[in-house]
């Protein structure tokens, strides 16, 4: 059962076409997973998990878990945490590192090519940020917010703590985003 805030917040997040996810801190995001991706399935979007923190193989049971039937992740951390891969469903797509924007973007394009009523969630800006520059995730978050009006798909770029990030890059960021929530 999702309360009506979160609910609310998640309609924002569908009726834009690219939001920014402001959290103080994981757990916000931890606590309230189910009922976002749930209530986003209901909604009939696929979600595309884009993970730079979370190993893939979680994210999958977490939206399994949240009764999720349809989805994609992308996982870009998994290779730099195991010596061998865990077995992994045909839904979870391995890239080799964060720090492979080109290659992330064309995983991306290629699903949103492929799918319609896609829920695109980035997860997320802060931990992308620890093995890109600025201007690389400028010119990264820039590609996709463009794919995403072109292809009329919804994209969710999520912030973890901004503390750690430059108040102007933040800024920047806002230039490409149709709706901020603060969870």
């Amino acid at each position: 059962m999702v309360d009506d805030e979160i609910l609310s917040d998640i309609k924002k997040l569908v009726n834009s076409t690219v939001g920014l996810l402001m959290l103080n801190e994981r757990e916000r995001l931890n606590d309230n997973f189910s009922s976002i991706f749930y209530n986003i399935s209901e909604m009939g979007f696929m979600p595309i998990y884009v993970t730079g923190s979370v190993p893939g193989d979680s994210i999958e049971s977490q939206l399994l878990q949240s009764g999720v039937k349809k989805y994609k992740v992308i996982d870009t951390i998994t290779r730099s945490l195991y010596k061998d891969l865990p077995k992994l469903s045909q839904d979870v797509i391995v890239l080799d590192s964060p720090a492979d924007l080109t290659r992330l973007s064309i995983s991306i394009e290629n699903i949103v090519n492929d799918n319609k009523n896609l829920f695109v969630f980035i997860d997320s800006i802060t931990s992308f940020s620890i093995y890109n520059s600025q201007n690389e995730m400028l010119r990264f978050i820039h590609y996709i917010s463009s794919l995403s009006h072109e292809k009329k798909q919804k994209t969710v770029f999520v912030v973890i703590n901004d503390d750690g990030l430059d108040s102007n890059f933040i800024d920047k960021v806002r230039s490409f985003i149709d709706q901020e929530i603060k969870l």
